[in-house]
């Protein structure tokens, strides 16, 4: 299974549990909190409000949280500064529905009660499959993230194949607009897949993001390629450290296990300190793997094995030599072994006679 579509399937199940079916119309308690944040010319003010209902027939209770402008909310005492009031009554008008809520506030707090009314048909007429099996919880959620019409018609219009209302949420929630689905068309990604889409938008794979990688090498990387970039931290900075430590055109797969691994520009420097100048890549992650670190290599310079080969010391790490053991040896009478018998010495427990250097 693609990385993606794990992504994805793991938000619809989150989507799924938060919005377990019932008939009744969602209904209960609601409290808000205003938003202190200094606002920037022409933000929005904004508004927390979470939801607690009580749901199905075991009571299940639920919880919906989320910011709304308070511009989408009418009746409220937007023009207090004290923003208090007693006895409100506001609404969140939705394609999806209508959350209408009663309390008051108080110094921006809120609390009170709330109701939904659900707009069983705003998907129909658009080119979307499940619609049928939405229930209103599902609804509730689609108003609380505000899927629309426009932008629905928007997504299909965009070339998003496959629209299905139960990805509508997920889209949503993550930023899948039609003005994304352009963008990466312009970069020359004509990625209509819905799951593909919502995994650029967890792990920030940008139209700006794209067209710094591909300035960077000069190519066009696969969408696997840019995912791992993003969720391995493979950055336009990370590819400069390279160059200008001499690697070039680095391949996508050889960046990312750089990245898995810890090989970066610290780790590439401390090697060429200590003489070991420019290994190749292959050799720097299997360092990496084994740990055959700069510590471990002044260790066993110290141990009077200066100089050893990369290859050597990978030898040494993946058969457990290391300077404590070189004392052992030394201590139980070896005396001016070789790297290769200090190998054999490992492997075979001291049973076999040692070779002079």
């Amino acid at each position: 299974m693609k990385p993606s579509r794990m992504i994805l399937g793991s938000a619809l199940l989150f989507v799924g549990v938060s919005l377990a079916g019932s008939q009744q119309a969602p209904s209960g308690q609601w409290e808000g909190e205003l938003a202190l944040r200094r606002q920037r010319a022409g933000e929005p003010r904004l508004l927390w409000l979470d939801l607690e209902a009580w749901r199905g027939q075991r009571r299940h209770r639920q919880h919906f949280g989320f910011m709304a402008k308070v511009s989408d909310l009418s009746g409220l005492p937007a023009d207090d500064p004290r923003w208090s009031g007693a006895g409100l009554r506001f609404e969140l008008r939705r394609d999806a529905g209508v959350l209408a809520f009663q309390g008051s506030f108080e110094n921006g707090l809120g609390e009170g009660t709330y109701s939904f009314t659900p707009h069983r048909g705003f998907l129909q007429g658009l080119d979307v499959g499940g619609v049928r099996a939405l229930d209103d919880d599902d609804l509730l959620a689609m108003a609380i993230h505000d899927v629309n019409r426009a932008w629905v018609r928007g997504l299909g219009q965009a070339g998003v194949r496959d629209l299905d209302a139960d990805k509508l949420l997920a889209m949503r929630i993550h930023g899948v607009s039609p003005e994304f689905v352009t963008d990466l068309k312009a970069q020359g990604y004509a990625v209509v897949d819905s799951d593909e889409l919502v995994a650029m938008r967890i792990h920030g794979v940008t139209a700006e993001f794209i067209r710094e990688v591909a300035a960077r090498s000069g190519e066009r990387p696969s969408l696997d390629d840019l995912l791992a970039y993003r969720i391995h931290g493979v950055t336009p900075e990370f590819t400069r450290e390279l160059e200008r430590l001499g690697y070039r055109d680095v391949d996508p797969d050889d960046l990312v296990a750089m990245r898995i691994h810890g090989v970066d520009a610290r780790f590439i420097g401390d090697l060429d300190e200590l003489g070991y100048q420019h290994p190749d890549l292959d050799q720097l992650v299997a360092m990496r793997i084994h740990g055959v670190s700069p510590t471990y290599i002044r260790s066993m310079a110290r141990a009077g094995y200066p100089g050893i080969s990369i290859d050597r010391l990978l030898e040494f790490r993946i058969h457990g030599v290391d300077a404590a053991f070189v004392e052992d040896m030394r201590a139980k009478g070896y005396r001016d072994l070789s790297a290769r018998d200090l190998v054999d010495l490992k492997i075979h427990g001291g049973r076999r006679r040692h070779r002079g250097l």
